[in-house]
């Protein structure tokens, strides 16, 4: 053989070594010291042939490239074989799997609680049995449960049969689940120039009745803002005009 001559598309040069070339040089094979050995393919024209490596062995690297489907009756890594009988992957071939890092479940994947190990039980967990008063229940209505521990509740109502309390602190309370227009308030202990736990009976906007402490140990009665009797737990005042329309009786009664 010469060089740069074909023997039946076989021909050895000096640039590519040894490469065999179809007759319509659509499909040539190379083999040389320097590249290893090439399966190409012309995407381009006969006249402006473009080769793509579609097999490729780099001696340097000792890598191999494939560019097309691999049709394989087994698949074996460092010398032991990575598939089952019916051509999955053993999952011994695989690193481990973490739901949430390299594994994400879809919408309707689920996990089978038999297939869960070191199952935790409802002493671990604190849980109670199915007809424990303390289960939970929620569904589009609500959340409905036995007792209920927590530091600080934040609710925009609470309704319930009986409230059981050792210290109740609030603004208004009303006798009527849906009407507002009556209502008790208290009022909360403030600094100078502020309410001093008074109690005031509300109706429509307007104050009716109150227990108001006036300070220097003084209590007043005032209905519609104005005060009708004081009192300092020794002496008791009445205040205002008094009309007496029932029957008076006393030891003493003085009059100025």
């Amino acid at each position: 053989m010469q060089l740069m001559k074909p023997y039946n598309g076989v021909t050895i040069d000096s640039e590519n070594g040894l490469y065999v070339m179809k007759s319509d040089s659509t499909i040539r094979t190379m083999l040389n010291a320097t590249e290893g050995f090439k399966f190409q393919k012309n995407a381009g024209t006969l006249s402006a042939p473009t080769w793509t490596d579609m097999l490729f062995y780099d001696v340097n690297t000792g890598n191999l490239f494939i560019d097309g489907v691999v049709n394989a009756r087994d698949l074996k890594v460092n010398g032991a074989s990575v598939l089952t009988g019916d051509g999955k992957f053993k999952s011994s071939s695989l690193e481990t799997l973490y739901v949430g890092k390299n594994v994400f479940m879809a919408p309707e994947a689920r996990i089978s609680w038999t297939q869960v190990t070191e199952q935790p039980n409802a002493a671990q967990l604190g849980g109670v049995m199915t007809n424990s008063p303390k289960m939970t229940y929620i569904d589009a209505n609500g959340v409905y449960t036995g007792t209920v521990s927590a530091n600080q509740i934040n609710a925009g109502k609470i309704r319930s049969q009986y409230i059981d309390v050792e210290d109740l602190k609030v603004n208004r309370i009303y006798r009527e689940y849906n009407d507002s227009s009556g209502y008790l308030q208290l009022s909360e202990v403030g600094a100078a120039g502020q309410s001093f736990g008074d109690l005031e009976l509300w109706f429509s906007n307007e104050r009716w009745f109150r227990v108001y402490n006036g300070g220097g140990g003084k209590v007043y009665l005032d209905v519609h803002d104005t005060s009708f009797l004081e009192s300092d737990g020794t002496t008791t005042t009445a205040l205002g005009n008094w009309e007496f329309k029932g029957k008076v009786t006393g030891v003493t009664a003085t009059f100025a």
